[in-house]
């Protein structure tokens, strides 16, 4: 949505809003329908919290903010997002391999690498010399 009608700003940012702080959400439900979490109320609740800065963030903007030509901008405290999402994966790809370990044994390597694989293949694609590799790598799964 960014440069569209300045119109939709509102709309745009309600969906930045809702985008920021579910991302995070969805990464600790995976996890915790894996395998119950251990410390389930601390986790939700900093998961909460994270989700009620994103909205708090729409209003003031010091996580991210929608100009008034409609284009998306990180803040200064963008990282407070990064954290959070980071934070679910890390939690989600221990969860895997603690599952794929007492499950599967010797293919743990297997379960190691695709993260790995998956996480190269982002990264690759923000920067502009590997753009067309990242996306070649997106574009097969």
């Amino acid at each position: 949505m960014d440069g569209a009608d300045p119109s939709l700003r509102t709309l745009h940012t309600l969906v930045k809003t809702i985008e920021l702080s579910t991302a995070p959400i969805i990464t600790v439900l995976c996890s915790d329908l894996m395998t119950p979490l251990k410390h389930k109320k601390l986790i939700y609740t900093l998961i909460g919290v994270h989700a009620g800065l994103e909205v708090l963030s729409a209003f003031f903007g010091f996580i991210f903010s929608v100009d008034a030509q409609n284009v998306y901008h990180h803040e200064t405290f963008y990282w407070v997002y990064v954290l959070a999402y980071a934070s679910g994966v890390l939690l989600f790809i221990g969860q895997l391999l603690s599952e794929s370990s007492h499950h599967y044994g010797l293919y743990r390597a297997l379960v190691i690498i695709l993260p790995v694989f998956s996480s190269v293949g982002c990264s690759s694609s923000t920067a502009p010399e590997c753009a067309s590799c990242g996306r070649a790598q997106r574009s097969m799964f």
